[in-house]
Formats: structure tokens, sequence, C-alpha cells
């Protein structure tokens, strides 16, 4: 057991928490935190989905000023009209949402990057208290399987860096240093 747990923590050290991944992901996280990297504007998408709500509306009104079905189209109406007022909802909720600034990116950049290292600290030298980090790094339980003809294991498993963007297993508590001599 103590092989495999080595192995496994050597892995994840390996092809998780490798600094290079990291960083890539950590960036990939940023850009869609700040809306940089995408083509799609989610605040643009609406505002042209509103546009063309508008314009079916139009020609709607049209239609029933120039004496079509009347039951069909004024159905049709009563629809496009919900349809933007959702849209219009949505997009005032979108506007009201803030993006992150600079200051903002370069502090969850720099946090998420310390707990990888401290991660990969506990890892590599506490593997004792590395169960939580390794069960946040992992997306299902680790098989062992015996391979055929040999005396070896094989262990396969998947990981992923989602556990590290979603909260900090080990927290930050701060405790007053107590002096252990004792004083006259």
């Amino acid at each position: 057991m103590l092989d495999t747990n080595e192995i496994l923590i050597e892995a994840l050290l390996d092809e998780v928490l490798d600094p290079s991944i990291v960083r890539e992901a950590v960036e990939e996280a940023v850009c869609l935190i700040t809306g940089r990297g995408s083509d799609d504007d989610p605040r643009e998408n609406l505002e042209r989905a509103i546009g063309k709500a508008e314009q079916e509306r139009a020609r709607l009104v049209f239609a029933i000023a120039a004496g079509g079905e009347l039951a069909g189209l004024l159905e049709a109406l009563k629809a496009r009209e919900t349809t933007i007022e959702g849209l219009r909802s949505e997009l005032a909720v979108r506007q009201t949402q803030r993006r992150p600034g600079r200051a903002d990116v370069a502090t969850i950049r720099a946090e998420v990057l310390t707990l990888a290292d401290s991660w990969r600290q506990v890892l590599a030298e506490d593997p004792v208290n590395a169960r939580p980090i390794v069960t946040s790094l992992l997306v299902a339980p680790v098989t062992i399987a015996p391979v055929e003809a040999k005396r070896r294991w094989m262990l396969t498993g998947e990981g992923t860096l989602s556990g590290l963007f979603q909260r900090e297993i080990f927290q930050k508590v701060v405790r007053p240093h107590r002096d252990s001599a004792r004083r006259a």
C-alpha cells in the first residue's frame, strides 16, 4: 500500500499539479472570468437576440395590421413579447455583473498558484496528511489491477485541477505563539 500511495502521489505531482499545467489552467480560468479569449460577448449576443426578436415582433404587427390570421398571429406576438422581456431581463442582470479588474485577476492568479504550490509541498513532504488533496485532484477512485504475466500492478485514474479552483483544503489559521518556558 505504501508503494501504491507513493506511485499515486508521484503521478499527481507529475501529471496534474505540474507547474506548467497549473499555470495553463489558471490562465484559462482567468480568460473565462474576464471574458477575454472569447469571441462572443454574452451581452452582445443578448442584444443581437433582442434585435432579432423585435424585428420578428414588428413583422407580426404588420401581418396583424394587414389582416392575417388573427388568432395565430396574436399568439406568436405574445410569444415574441415574452421572449423579448426575458432577454432584456437577462441583459439587465449581465450589465450589473462586475467583471474583475486587473488587481482582482492578479490576486486570483497569485492565490491559486500559491495554493497549488502548497498542495505540491504537502504531497511531496507529508503524504500522510495528503488525503484531502488527493481526493480533490481525483475524478473517480483509482483502480489497481495486476499486470498479466508480471508481478506488477497498474494504477489507473483520472486527475483534475477543478478542486484547486473550488476550495482550500488547508485553511490558514493564525494561532498565537506561546512560550513553553515558564516565567517566574
